[in-house]
C-alpha cells in the first residue's frame, strides 16, 4: 500500500507542479484560460485531501463502510485530475498552433471523452465489479495426515457480490508431491500436482469447496500449497503452509 501511496503522491505533486510552471512562463501563462487553471488546481486540492483522509484512516486501520467509498471517489478524483492535465495540455498546444478559439476548447473536450470512455470501459468498470468480489482461502496453515478424516480441509471461497454482473474465476492449485487430495461436489480424487478449474459465477452467487487431503509419502517434511485464482484476469494468491506428516 505504501509504494502505491508514494507513486500516487508523486504523480500529484509532478502534474501541478508542471501546470504551475505553465502559469508562470509568461508565453505559456497566455496560452492558459485561468479558470481552466483555477479548476484543476481546486480538483488537484480535492483529491489531496480524500488522499489524506483515506491514508489516515488506513493506517489507522480504522475499517467503516464509508472508507471503501471515500477510495472509490479518490480513485475518480484521481482520473479528473489526469483529465484535467489533459485538457490543459491539448488546450496550450491548439492555442500555440494559432486555431481559433473555439477550436482550442472542442479538440481538448473531444480527446478527454474519448479517454473518459476508454478509462470507464477498460479500467473503472472493471475496477467496480473487482470490489465486490469476495475470496477467502483458509487456513494459513495445514498439517496433512495419511489420512482424510485426520486432515483439517483446505477451504476456497468465490463471492460475486454484484447486482448484475457475472464473473469468470480460474482456480489453479499447486499440491505438494505424495499428497491425495478429494474435491468435494466434483467428484475428483487425485494425487497430481496441478490442479485446474474455470467457473462462470452469476450475480449475487457463491461458489465454495472443501477440498480433503492425504499424505502417501514416508518422510515427514515440510512444504507449502500454492493457490492462484484468476478473475477476470486480475490475479488472487495465496500460499498456505503445509506439514506432512507421517503417522
Amino acid at each position: 500500500m505504501l509504494e502505491e501511496k508514494r507513486l500516487e503522491v508523486e504523480y500529484i505533486i509532478s502534474l501541478t507542479i508542471l501546470v504551475l510552471t505553465f502559469l508562470a512562463v509568461p508565453y505559456l501563462r497566455e496560452l492558459v484560460e485561468p479558470l481552466v487553471a483555477q479548476a484543476f488546481l481546486l480538483l488537484v486540492s480535492l483529491h489531496i485531501v480524500l488522499f489524506n483522509i483515506d491514508y489516515i484512516f488506513k493506517v489507522a486501520d480504522f475499517k467503516f463502510p464509508v472508507i471503501q467509498k471515500l477510495e472509490l471517489i479518490g480513485r475518480i478524483t484521481l482520473v479528473m485530475v489526469f483529465l484535467g492535465f489533459v485538457y490543459i495540455f491539448f488546450h496550450i498546444l491548439c492555442m500555440s498552433l494559432a486555431l481559433d478559439k473555439l477550436k482550442s476548447i472542442l479538440i481538448p473536450i473531444f480527446v478527454v471523452v474519448g479517454l473518459t470512455i476508454g478509462i470507464v470501459q477498460k479500467i473503472l468498470k472493471p475496477y467496480l465489479i473487482l470490489r465486490n468480489v469476495k475470496i477467502l482461502i483458509a487456513p494459513e496453515k495445514i498439517d496433512i495426515y495419511s489420512d482424510y478424516d485426520d486432515t483439517e480441509p483446505l477451504f476456497i471461497k468465490i463471492e460475486n457480490g454484484n447486482k448484475k454482473e457475472e464473473i469468470k474465476a480460474e482456480i489453479r492449485i499447486t499440491f505438494p508431491d505424495d499428497v491425495l487430495y478429494n474435491i468435494e461436489y466434483d467428484g475428483i480424487y487425485d494425487r497430481r500436482r496441478e490442479y485446474s478449474r474455470e467457473i462462470e459465477l452469476p450475480a449475487k452467487r457463491v461458489w465454495m469447496r472443501n477440498i480433503s487431503m492425504k499424505y502417501e509419502g514416508n518422510k515427514t517434511k515440510r512444504d507449502v500449497i500454492d493457490v492462484k485464482i484468476f478473475v477476470d484476469n486480475n490475479l488472487y494468491e495465496k500460499v498456505v503452509e503445509a506439514v506432512l506428516k507421517v503417522q
